[in-house]
């Protein structure tokens, strides 16, 4: 998954000029890419470049997601006074449709990334806490560079994590009781 560091907008601009003022292959090549660009979101190059806002319906799975939609709408929208409301798991913004484009492509990428981070974060959570399960001695799997690299990352987070262990914390309560 590439990152969505380049908006649906700048794109559009970006290959616009070319359509009108490059030269020979360029102006076909970036005449294309434009035709390729509104089939693949199922709009029109009109609809990209309409400024009209229309409500844009979200789903999102509790508060924290809500709030990550959310820095993603002020990310793409430029602002953080977005008018929006919410009903149920549903979160509705006003968006125009090139902002919504790129707001569904910019939430999916930061969700997915996300949740590989609540991953890691957990991991570094169990094992701060020692509370990992830990495996048979021959049970271990053959690890990647890139498993290696998630367990560095891991350990470096669960160093950062400052545990309450559970015996402390139930002796205290015992000796309050006593």
């Amino acid at each position: 998954m590439s990152t969505p560091a380049e908006t649906i907008r700048e794109k559009l601009r970006r290959i616009a000029a070319l359509a009108e003022s490059g030269v020979g292959g360029e102006r076909e090549t970036a005449k294309r890419l434009l035709d390729e660009l509104c089939r693949k979101h199922g709009v029109t190059l009109d609809a990209l470049v309409d400024e009209e806002k229309r409500s844009v319906r979200f789903e999102v799975a509790g508060e924290l997601e809500s709030g990550l939609l959310s820095c993603v709408i002020c990310h793409v929208v430029g602002n953080d006074h977005v008018k929006w409301f919410r009903k149920d798991s549903f979160r509705f913004f006003y968006l125009t449709k090139v902002q919504e484009i790129d707001a569904v492509e910019c939430f999916a990428y930061y969700l997915e990334l996300w949740k590989r981070g609540l991953l890691e974060m957990m991991g570094a959570f169990v094992n701060a806490h020692g509370i990992a399960i830990r495996r048979e001695s021959g049970d271990e799997p053959v690890l990647t560079e890139e498993d290696r690299e998630r367990i560095r990352r891991v350990l470096q987070m669960a160093e950062g994590i400052d545990p309450e262990p559970w015996k402390k914390r139930h002796k205290l309560a015992e000796s309050s009781l006593a």
